[in-house]
């Protein structure tokens, strides 16, 4: 994915009433832009958010 993609996904989900949070801390949901290939870096991340807040739901796309 690339900026365009983010791009496009944000105005997506803020057609649909969502609104943008920089602090991961705040948010209900976070979405992680990622390449399959990169698995483990994925699951490292993952595992971090859940840290932070246990109850956040993570998207991987």
């Amino acid at each position: 994915m690339n900026y365009a993609d983010s791009a496009r996904i944000r105005a997506v989900l803020q057609h649909c009433g969502f609104s943008y949070e920089e602090d991961i801390k705040k948010a209900d949901i976070v979405i992680f832009e990622t390449c399959s290939v990169r698995q483990k870096s994925e699951d490292k991340i993952t595992g971090k958010l859940k840290e932070i807040r246990p109850d956040q739901k993570v998207w991987i796309t």
